[in-house]
């Protein structure tokens, strides 16, 4: 049962790549929570973490799931910039997470189940190997995920408090949290 001890962890990757699919984000500025942090990550940059996986019953790959959207940014204002661009970059960043994160388009924030849809197809694109059999990006994304072609979000709901923000304790950075709930699980279809 090898595949018990990662739905945080496939629930993380299938954000990420919703994110590159969507056009909102990058391999080079989107991580996940167990990729070795480094000194020289772009900044702004996002990282997906769960921070607690809550199984429906002991031992199943099925379960509730905290999401941390996090947004990191530089916190210093770097001399001869403008002041002010900064907080508007952060806002388009952030903005970016939120266009994502809006699948539904309506008012009715309660309805996620676009989004959730949207989550279940994205991690199981990471498992799709390519047609093109010279596409070596292709068929390493597939073999490093190859455990996502059952991952299935079931429902995705905001969470409270929906944003929190401060800095980055082992940095200087600025840090901006968006916070999502989701069911995840293992199913054949």
């Amino acid at each position: 049962m090898a595949f018990f001890v990662s739905p945080a962890t496939k629930l993380e990757r299938a954000m990420r790549a919703l994110m590159i699919l969507q056009g909102n984000g990058s391999w080079l500025d989107t991580y996940i929570s167990n990729q070795a942090l480094d000194k020289d990550r772009i900044l702004p940059n996002r990282t997906f973490v769960v921070r607690n996986f809550s199984p429906t019953k002991p031992y199943r790959p099925e379960g509730v799931c905290q999401l941390e959207i996090q947004h990191h940014f530089d916190a210093t204002v770097q001399p001869e910039t403008n002041p002010v661009q900064p907080r508007v970059d952060m806002d388009a960043f952030v903005g970016d997470t939120f266009d994502t994160l809006n699948m539904g388009g309506g008012s009715d924030a309660t309805d996620l189940q676009a989004l959730a849809t949207a989550i279940t197809q994205a991690g199981r694109w990471l498992a799709i190997p390519d047609p093109d059999p010279t596409n070596k990006v292709s068929a390493a994304i597939v073999a490093a995920n190859a455990d996502m072609v059952n991952f299935r979000c079931d429902w995705v709901k905001f969470s409270t408090p929906l944003i929190t923000r401060g800095n980055d304790t082992a940095t200087t950075n600025w840090v901006e949290i968006v916070t999502l709930t989701a069911f995840v699980s293992h199913a054949a279809n």
